[in-house]
Order: C-alpha cells, then sequence, then structure tokens
C-alpha cells in the first residue's frame, strides 16, 4: 500500500476519533452521561448549590476562639471530602453558614460535614491514650528559647484534671516516642514526646508558622468543642454570579474557540488545519478528564481554562512560525516541519515546564479556589503539550504524505516579498520605562487617594471583608438582575452585592459589605413597598465574617512567591543566565501591577476572581517572556551579534507569533466581557488587561532589562579597583 494511501486513511482515522471525542465530551458514555460535560461539578459561582446553616447546641455563648474552632473543623472536613469551593463563614455569635457546590442530597452533606468533630492522641501501639474532651484548651505561643535566643513558634496545649493523670502516664509510657494526634480518623500531627509531663501542660513544637500553628491548634480545639453543631436550616441555592452567567459564558466560549480554529486556518492554511484537530482533540480531553476526575468548575477553574488554551495554542504557533522561517530559507515542507518541530521543543517545554511549577506550588500549598485553579490549570497544561508535539506534528506529517505540500500552504513568504523593517526595541525603551513607570506610579496612588476619600484603598466584596445577610421571601416570581440587584446598590452602595435564589423557593438571599442600620431598614423597606411584602417576610438578617480566611489569603501569598522564586531559579538554570530570570521576574512584577491599577482605580471588586486573575497573568506573561528568551539564547550561540542586536532580532523574530497568541488568548476573554453577566464582565477586564500588558512587556520591557542589567553587570566588572595610599 502507497504512503499516500496510508495517510489518508490515517487522517480519516484521526478525524473520526476527534470527532469521537467530541461526542463523548457532548454527550458522555452510557444513561449516566460519564466522561461527559455534564460530568463536571459546577461551583457556587455557575450553578449554586446547597446552603446549610449550623448552630452551636449550647445554651451559653460559645467563645470566638470555639466557634473559630468550629469553623476549621468544616472547612477540614469539606476539603477532604473534595469541596475544596465550598464558603464557610460564621453568622452572628453562634451560627455557621455552609455553600457546598455540586451537591443535591442535603441530608447526606448534613452529617458528613457537621457531626461532632473525634480528637485521639494515640500511642505508636495504636492505643488511645487521651481523647479530645479532656483537652482545655490549644493555642499558639510565640516565645523566646532562653537557650538559643531564638523566637520560636509553638501550639500549647492544656489538660483538664482527669486529662492531665491520663496525658502523663501517656508521656511516660511513649517516651521518645511519636504521640499522634489524630482528627476524625487522620493524624494531624505527630510530636515526639521529650520527657513526662505531669502538670496538663504541652507545647508541640515544629517547624511553625504563625498560620500553620494556627491551624493546628484550630484542629485539635476542633476535637474538644464543648458542643454539638445542630443544622437549622438547609436548602437549595441559585448560582451567586446569576442564572444567566452559566449560559452566556459557554456562549462566549463557544463563539471564541470558533473565531481560534478560523484564525488559525486562515493565518496558517494546512499547518492551522492541523493545529485546529489538535486543538479539538485537547478541548474534548480536557472535558473527558475533568469530568473522570469529577472536578468542580468555578470561575477561577474557567481563568486556568482558558490560561491553558493560550498555551495550547501558543504551543501551536511557535511551531507554525518555525515552519515559515524554515521555508524561507529554501528548505522543503517535510525537512522544514522536522526542523521546525526540534526548535521550537525547548520554547515549549520551558514556557509550560515553568508555569507548571507555579501550579505545583499553589496546589500544594493553597486552599479552596486556588486548588481549582491549579489543578485545572496543570492538567490543561499536560495535555495540551501531548496534543501540540505529538498530534499536531502527526498530523501535518499525514498531510505532507498526502501530497499537500506546497509551501505557500504551510506559510511560506511568496517569491520576491521582503520582510518589514526591523524595529529597535533596545533604543526606545527609555520611552517604555517611562510609559509604565507613569501607569504603576498611578495604580499605587490610587490606594492612598480612595484612602482619603473615605473608601477603602481597594473594593473588597463580602468574601474578603464579610458583611450582611438578609434571607427575603419575595412571595413572587422574580428576576436577580433585573428586579433585586438594582435596589441593594442603590440602598447599599454595594456595588458588587451576592444575590441567590432558593431553589424550588420565592426567596432571596442578599449578601452585601458591612451595612447600617438604617441601610439595611431602607434595603428591606424597599424590598417591602416593591413586593408588597409583611415585616414577617424578613426571613433572617444578620452580620456574616468573610469566606476568604486570613489562612488563605496568607497561602495564596506565600504560594505565589515561592512561585516567582522557583520560576527565577528555573530560568537562571535553564537559560544559564540570572539576569534572564531577574528580567523576567521584573516584567511579571510590572504586568501584576498594571493589573492591580484596575482595581485600584476602576474599583473592580476584590473577590475570589481576583486571586485567580492574577495567577492567570503571571503564568501568562512568564510563558510569553520565555519564548522570546528562547530566540536570544539560541541567537546568542549562532550569531556574534552585540547584545542589542541580538535582543532586537529575537524580538523581531517573535513578533507575529506573540501577537497572533494575544490576539486568539484575548478573543475568548473579550467575547466573556461582551456577551457575560456584570459579575462577570467584573472578572473578564482585569484579565483583558493582564494578557494585553502581559504582551506589551514581553515585547518592549523583557528584553530591554535583560539588555540593561546585563550591561550594568559588564561596566561593573570593568570598572578599576581604588588605590589605596
Amino acid at each position: 500500500m502507497k504512503k499516500k494511501t496510508k495517510s489518508t486513511i490515517a487522517f480519516i482515522v484521526v478525524l473520526a476519533l476527534a470527532v469521537a471525542t467530541v461526542a463523548i465530551a457532548y454527550f458522555g458514555v452510557g444513561d449516566s452521561g460519564k466522561l461527559g460535560v455534564d460530568g463536571i461539578r459546577l461551583g457556587l459561582d455557575l450553578k449554586g448549590g446547597v446552603n446549610i446553616v449550623y448552630e452551636a447546641d449550647v445554651d451559653t455563648e460559645p467563645s470566638q476562639n470555639e466557634m473559630n474552632a468550629a469553623i476549621e473543623m468544616i472547612r477540614v472536613r469539606l476539603d477532604r471530602e473534595g469541596y475544596t469551593e465550598a464558603d464557610v463563614a460564621q453568622e452572628g455569635t453562634k451560627r455557621i453558614r455552609v455553600d457546598i457546590p455540586g451537591v443535591e442530597d442535603a441530608t447526606e452533606a448534613v452529617e458528613q460535614i457537621g457531626a461532632t468533630a473525634k480528637l485521639t492522641f494515640v500511642g505508636p501501639d495504636d492505643e488511645v491514650a487521651v481523647d479530645g474532651s479532656h483537652v482545655k484548651s490549644a493555642t499558639k505561643q510565640i516565645y523566646q528559647d532562653q537557650r538559643t535566643g531564638l523566637t520560636k513558634t509553638v501550639v500549647s496545649l492544656e489538660f483538664d484534671s482527669e486529662g492531665t493523670k491520663l496525658f502523663a502516664d501517656a508521656t511516660e509510657k511513649y517516651l521518645n516516642q511519636p504521640l499522634a494526634i489524630v482528627l476524625d480518623g487522620e493524624a494531624i500531627s505527630a510530636p515526639t514526646i521529650n520527657s513526662v509531663i505531669s502538670d496538663g501542660k504541652a507545647m508541640i513544637e515544629g517547624n511553625f508558622t504563625s498560620e500553620t500553628a494556627d491551624i493546628l491548634a484550630g484542629r485539635i480545639e476542633a476535637g474538644s468543642l464543648p458542643f454539638d453543631l445542630k443544622a437549622i436550616s438547609s436548602k437549595g441555592v441559585g448560582a451567586k454570579l446569576g442564572i444567566d452567567a452559566l449560559d452566556t459564558s459557554l456562549f462566549a466560549a463557544m463563539i471564541g474557540i470558533a473565531f481560534i480554529l478560523i484564525f488559525m486556518l486562515v493565518v496558517y492554511r494546512a499547518g492551522g488545519l492541523a493545529a485546529d484537530i489538535a486543538l479539538l482533540f485537547y478541548i474534548t480531553l480536557l472535558i473527558i478528564v475533568l469530568s473522570a476526575m469529577e472536578a468542580t468548575l468555578t470561575l477561577p477553574g474557567v481563568a486556568g481554562i482558558i490560561l491553558s488554551i493560550g498555551m495550547a495554542v501558543d504551543a501551536n504557533v511557535i511551531i507554525m512560525a518555525r515552519i515559515k522561517e524554515e521555508l524561507d530559507r529554501g528548505r522543503s515542507v517535510r525537512v522544514a516541519v522536522d526542523v521546525a518541530f526540534d526548535k521550537a521543543l525547548s520554547a515549549i517545554l520551558d514556557g509550560n515546564i515553568t508555569t507548571l511549577i507555579a501550579s505545583g506550588v499553589l496546589y500544594y500549598l493553597g486552599s479552596g479556589l486556588i486548588k481549582s485553579f491549579a489543578q485545572t490549570l496543570a492538567i490543561g497544561i499536560i495535555i495540551s503539550m501531548f496534543t501540540a508535539i505529538f498530534l499536531t506534528k502527526l498530523i501535518m506529517k499525514m498531510l505532507i504524505n498526502m501530497g499537500i505540500n506546497n509551501p505557500a500552504l504551510y506559510g511560506a513568504s511568496k517569491e520576491g516579498k521582503k520582510d518589514s523593517k526591523a524595529i529597535k526595541f533596545v533604543e526606545k525603551r527609555k520611552v517604555k520605562y517611562i510609559i509604565s513607570s507613569i501607569f504603576i506610579v498611578i495604580g499605587l496612588l490610587a490606594m492612598p487617594f480612595n484612602a482619603f476619600s473615605g473608601n477603602e484603598i481597594l473594593n473588597y466584596d463580602i468574601e474578603f471583608k464579610g458583611g450582611t445577610l438578609m434571607h427575603v421571601d419575595i412571595g413572587q416570581d422574580f428576576d436577580i438582575d433585573k428586579d433585586i440587584r438594582p435596589i441593594v446598590i442603590e440602598t447599599t452602595g454595594d456595588s458588587a452585592p451576592h444575590i441567590t435564589k432558593v431553589v424550588g423557593e420565592d426567596e432571596v438571599i442578599i449578601k452585601v459589605t458591612e451595612t447600617t442600620t438604617e441601610q439595611r431598614k431602607d434595603l428591606f423597606d424597599k424590598l417591602k413597598e416593591t413586593y408588597n411584602l409583611e415585616d414577617t417576610d424578613q426571613l433572617e438578617v444578620g452580620d456574616v465574617s468573610p469566606t476568604v480566611s486570613g489562612e488563605m489569603k496568607s497561602k495564596a501569598i506565600q504560594a505565589i512567591l515561592i512561585s516567582v522564586v522557583l520560576m527565577l531559579i528555573y530560568i537562571t538554570i535553564r537559560f544559564k543566565d540570572l539576569y534572564m530570570g531577574a528580567s523576567a521576574v521584573l516584567a511579571l512584577m510590572h504586568d501584576v501591577l498594571l493589573v492591580f491599577l484596575i482595581y485600584s482605580v476602576f474599583r473592580v471588586p476584590v473577590n475570589n476572581s481576583f486571586i485567580a486573575v492574577m495567577l492567570t497573568i503571571l503564568g501568562y506573561s512568564i510563558n510569553d517572556t520565555i519564548v522570546i528568551f528562547d530566540r536570544v539564547r539560541e541567537n546568542r550561540g549562532s550569531t556574534k551579534l552585540k547584545d542589542k542586536d541580538i535582543i532586537n532580532t529575537s524580538i523581531n523574530q517573535s513578533l507575529s507569533r506573540t501577537i497572533n497568541t494575544s490576539i486568539t488568548t484575548l478573543s475568548v476573554v473579550l467575547l466573556l466581557f461582551i456577551f457575560g453577566t456584570s459579575a462577570v464582565r467584573e472578572f473578564a477586564l482585569p484579565l483583558v488587561v493582564g494578557i494585553a500588558v502581559g504582551t506589551y512587556s514581553s515585547i518592549f520591557l523583557a528584553g530591554p532589562l535583560w539588555y540593561d542589567l546585563n550591561r550594568l553587570a559588564k561596566n561593573k566588572k570593568k570598572k578599576p579597583a581604588k588605590k589605596t595610599a
């Protein structure tokens, strides 16, 4: 059988497999629809879930430490059950409100999450030495070690009288052995007994930070709570972003993906066809994997998908740009494809591995939405590398063997056509430095200006700072965005209220940032007037705590900082140049600060999506910069040009790739902004700006910064040493 016939049959098989994966991703397998899009659980923001209110079953008012411990216990259980995107907040003085996405059986959720935690101290022989009921308190303590002079963070335990005796016996029995602290069957710590403790007071030492010590203390106290939690209500709730958020977002995504496929086909022709088939495989495989894992998709998860789509497209664009270069050098199509894939491999791997490093750190250190973002991003990157590196090349080989080997169909320049004049990026760098500095200063000055104007430095919404909850029985059908939202904004002044509809009821739950008694009254009075309500229709009103805890904020910051440091180390080792790593990080900081400008100047609400947006910009920006530095590395090894000329040449060579990748990625986000609900637009706007400034910094700043850092280092070495008398 001829090669052409074999390749034609293979191409038809690939197309059939592409259609099959699209069908599986859309319809699923079997009656349950497993592996299909319906198997992906949607978060509270996109679909809603179950709302449960627990109350401390105690006559006296519990202490704040006890309530914090109960909240920590619930968060641990939610994470263990896979509900990492759930919201937990204190309401009033003795209630805890829990919102769980993707749950239909509220009764089962109540039993799983709300049962009293069981804490035990277990010896290496698996015998229970003491149970949690004998723990009087567990607190974080910071003290200075008199022997070493070092400051230490520990967890201090105190037992009741019976617990003191039991613990003394245990420390004597297990001296110099570990004593595991087990919560709900899971060992949360296993400190070694260093001495017999007879006074009922112990310290757990370790490499604790302030946050990790707080977490351990909270978990121990959760197992020794003096009260049960009883569920006083459970109900289904609609999507936090509104009923239309999912439909409009899906519509925008479908148009965006269609635009990408058409763009690739028009710009890269036969190569674009191969890339399009590979991209279809990527999208459908991503859906199948997320469905198989029963992952929960939230708006931050959408950000991770957008970033991974951008990187999947980018890998193909890098390859197509390389093929064009090789064809313009006079190579045959077959040779050009082989050489282009070999040359593009390092840039693709470096960009994806750098982002994978970040997603790994985020998943390990993060919690809740950060884990969701990191998981979705990592899965997307791994699949995109497989489809771009393996499938695109395989399909292009088939097309060539089928006789589709005209160089013009793979991007070769027309005969006699000259490339446009090279742009001198390094020579014009100072103007770009000044422009960027002006915008950064504006963003930073906007925060104190906001404070002096009587506002907060940033527009924190209820997820970050807590506020007021009002539960009202409207008594008739209503539209959240058209009817309720305008009333809430007008009476409370909160530009981004969280409003959800109770499933199967004409009830609404309204959450706004902190309000005065007068504003609460005005809000209900307006609803009362509009819907002819009675006073009894206000079912509940009270204060709620933030759902984004201090621990989540600190973990997010810690994860980002560690990610940036690891990126710097990787780039420095991979490119054998510290200044490349440093300039890449400086360009990254520039992009983050300019996105921050959008939040501070335009008062975009800071909520869960804020963290996801910043993480997306981090991944997109570093990938963009690495592609250009890969060219710099290649040109330094193959030419004797000066650094200035190497930078200019490398950026010009990468320019079409950078612009085309930005166009395709921006198209999806812009369509989300155009067609999305108001809440989705607040998410899409900073992303649009972030992708735009990421493109700008990779073209105009990263390379010139490397040039300046290199020049400074060389000048420093040349500077003669001062003479001494």
